[in-house]
């Protein structure tokens, strides 16, 4: 979406809105990328996923993550229409990145009736998508689970043999040795608040590598033979100065964030060639898996395949 559109300005593909009940058909189309926005749910502790995209209902034999409407309008009435929730993309965004203290919990009054209710009522509070999940995986994997199995069933149109599952992190990682132990007097005081700050490099990263790992050894069982599925990670150097929390991007941060890629030449025209080594290895496992020229040599390619793995 350009710099400063609204709901009714210029949009993707030539729409006029860009509401999300406005993007499913040109996303079906392949026309623009499929998105998902992740919140947590203050109140319960509960990912949320706010999309254009349709999921099946929930209890058809499989669990997922909520959708934004199945968490304001729940069991639809009987005989009513399956309701949907509708929003501009940048409340969309900002419902994502709703942290405290910079930008307050958001709820709403929901008038549409759920079955059994009498009255309009107001619902949880939500917040920023990372308390739950600050990398996404939860729902990227809740959105190929059913892509994955009707490509098992033979679907018309589903006819795909790779499935290459990309990782952008935003921090590096910090090798277990390299971390002290707090000291007593510390971890009596604040060691809940340290635990949960610790979250981001470590509950969350590995719950979502053992997810992933669990995630393709399982279709790569059951697709043999149709479709291989593999993820890439692209990983900030850890020498690197870490990147800001913030919104707004100082000169400085975008100096860092650019170092953190590579060295741009004087000419200004990149290549792989001069990005960092640890870039580069990512980019020799994506190129080879999709089976396109990296445009480097990738001569240590089996050992970092096996890092990929």
């Amino acid at each position: 979406m350009k710099k400063g559109a609204k709901e009714d300005g210029e949009c993707w593909a030539d729409l006029k809105k860009c509401s999300f009940l406005h993007l499913g058909e040109p996303i079906g189309k392949g026309l623009i990328p499929a998105v998902i926005f992740n919140a947590t749910v203050m109140e319960l502790g509960r990912r949320l996923m706010i999309t254009p995209l349709d999921f099946a209902p929930k209890g058809l034999g499989r669990e997922r993550g909520q959708t934004l409407a199945d968490f304001l309008f729940g069991n639809s009435l009987p005989g009513a229409a399956e309701p949907a929730a509708n929003l501009p993309f940048w409340r969309a965004a900002r419902l994502s990145a709703t942290f405290s203290f910079v930008s307050p919990a958001v709820r709403t009054n929901v008038i549409n009736k759920r079955e059994g209710e009498e009255e309009s009522v107001w619902r949880q509070h939500l917040v920023d998508g990372g308390y739950y999940d600050n990398f996404g995986v939860a729902s990227a994997l809740d959105w190929l689970q059913p892509v994955l199995e009707s490509r098992r069933e033979g679907k018309d149109g589903l006819n795909f043999s790779r499935v290459l599952i990309v990782q952008l992190r935003g921090f590096a990682g910090v090798p277990e040795e390299q971390i002290k132990p707090s000291p007593g007097a510390k971890a009596a005081l604040i060691g809940p608040l340290d635990a949960l700050f610790s979250i981001r490099e470590g509950v969350a990263v590995s719950r979502n590598v053992i997810d992933v790992d669990r995630f393709i050894d399982r279709w790569n069982r059951e697709l043999k033979g149709k479709v291989e599925l593999k993820t890439v990670e692209f990983v900030p150097d850890s020498k690197q100065t870490a990147g800001p929390l913030s919104w707004h991007l100082s000169k400085k941060d975008i100096a860092n964030l650019k170092a953190s890629w590579g060295k741009t030449p004087p000419g200004g025209q990149e290549t792989p060639a001069d990005w960092n080594q640890g870039i580069q290895d990512s980019w020799c496992i994506l190129a080879n898996f999709l089976g396109s020229d990296p445009k480097i040599k990738c001569e240590n390619l089996k050992s970092v395949r096996q890092r990929a793995n």
